[in-house]
């Protein structure tokens, strides 16, 4: 009989730094700043797997990825016309037709399948965590900045957000589904590929056609504050008064802008984090 047995072996390593910075100019401008930044991965070293090398697939190994790396078909084109598809190898995600992804057959068969997948982009747990930001005080003014971000994310969107796919019952639809391919517009240049009424099992593969880097910068926290002067208080039983602006997410830089890149999702069906602008103050007693 068959021995189960977990074999493998893989490594993790990383970086992880930190830094802050205050000094007082002239004892009239109080400047502090700060940083961090974490990278982090891993990697197959041995990999209970068959000996692709041998079988000519070298592209199948997991040996030099990370553990949680992503994998899938390698997206040509859109198919142009019947010509194309007949002249094309064969693809096993049941019937395509022009405007549908055409995969790029690895292996040289003749056949798209399992076999022709391979490590694409990277993976959805970002690899890089960093954050910086500034703290001004001059006088009774006050000014404070963080940003926020992460890096070398990457994630393959889910076949729901195809416009049509779940008939108009489920999911999103987005602003942008008319950048599709049509009888009208062959291009190749467009975010969706057909439309078709219900799933489309060829279209639907996890691949480089879907695949989107989620790597973002947001400025996070935004304040502006100024604080009274402790002679406007003298009589007072107040000892501090504070008054302030403060934003939250005011910007995102990031390529991806179909929903927010943060949300660990595929399909964008998730609550955003809000943008927000407050007024306040801050009274001590």
């Amino acid at each position: 009989a068959s021995v189960r047995a977990n074999v493998g072996e893989a490594a993790s390593h990383g970086v992880d730094l930190s830094v802050n910075y205050n000094h007082w100019f002239n004892n009239k401008i109080w400047l502090q700043g700060y940083g961090n930044f974490t990278y982090a991965t891993s990697e197959f070293k041995v990999a209970d797997e068959p000996d692709y090398a041998a079988a000519g697939l070298p592209w199948r190994s997991r040996v030099g990825y990370s553990l949680s790396q992503q994998w899938g078909y390698i997206a040509e084109r859109l198919f142009v016309d019947e010509a194309d598809i007949a002249n094309s190898p064969v693809q096993s995600f049941g019937t395509y037709l022009p405007g549908d992804i055409k995969y790029v057959d690895l292996d040289k068969n003749g056949f798209i399948d399992t076999y022709d997948q391979m490590a694409i982009g990277g993976t959805e747990n970002p690899e890089i965590v960093y954050g910086f930001g500034v703290n001004l005080r001059w006088k009774e003014l006050d000014f404070g900045a963080m940003f926020q971000g992460i890096g070398r994310t990457w994630r393959i969107l889910s076949s729901n957000i195809m416009p049509a796919s779940n008939k108009g019952s489920m999911y999103n639809i987005f602003d942008n589904y008319q950048d599709r391919w049509t009888v009208d517009n062959q291009s190749q240049d467009v975010f969706y590929p057909r439309a078709d009424y219900g799933p489309n099992a060829n279209n639907s593969q996890k691949s480089t056609w879907w695949l989107r880097n989620m790597s973002f910068l947001r400025l996070k926290n935004l304040e502006l504050g100024y604080s009274c002067p402790k002679k406007w208080l003298q009589g007072f039983v107040i000892s501090n008064a504070r008054v302030f602006v403060r934003g939250t997410n005011l910007l995102t830089f990031s390529k991806f802008n179909l929903w927010d890149p943060e949300l660990a999702t595929g399909d964008g069906a998730k609550y955003p984090a809000m943008k927000s602008v407050s007024v306040g103050f801050d009274i001590t007693f």
